[in-house]
């Protein structure tokens, strides 16, 4: 019934994905970047994002929205002109 320590996880997930055989190891920043960024894509609502991620100054926060081409022509076309 020990605990286990973050280095220890963070060892194990290193671990676990050269056993996947994945390209391009991930840190768990880029495991909270991409929660983030699914919860700004899901809600299109960067306060909320910036209460996800816990962030004090919401500059940080969009950092995490990547918008794309497609989002930028669903914005224009919804303007009411």
């Amino acid at each position: 019934r020990k605990r286990i320590s973050e280095r220890a996880i963070r060892h194990n997930f290193g671990v676990w994905q050269q056993r996947a055989e994945i390209d391009r190891p991930l840190t768990f920043h880029n495991l909270r970047h991409t929660a983030c960024t699914n919860v700004w894509r899901a809600t299109r609502d960067l306060r909320l994002t910036q209460m996800f991620a816990r962030h004090a100054d919401i500059r940080s926060t969009q950092r995490y929205t990547h918008p794309t081409a497609e989002d930028l022509e669903a914005g224009v076309n919804d303007l009411p002109c």
